[in-house]
């Protein structure tokens, strides 16, 4: 499932007031917060993003 732009917009926020060093996210589906994360971490010209996912059900069911 997609986050919403909503949710991207509020990573970002986040991520811009707060600075972190590294933001982890689990999750990744099409990149929505990860865009916005990276954008906010760009601009405060610090910090990293770790993103972690699993492959889609489709490649677990076929043994790949």
């Amino acid at each position: 499932m997609d986050a919403d732009q909503s949710l991207a917009e509020l990573a970002y926020s986040l991520v811009r007031e707060r600075r972190p060093a590294t933001v982890i996210e689990t999750g990744v589906a099409r990149g929505i917060t990860s865009a916005a994360v990276l954008r906010a971490l760009h601009e405060n010209d610090f910090g990293e993003l770790r993103s972690i996912d699993l492959p889609p059900p489709r490649m677990l069911d076929a043994g790949l």
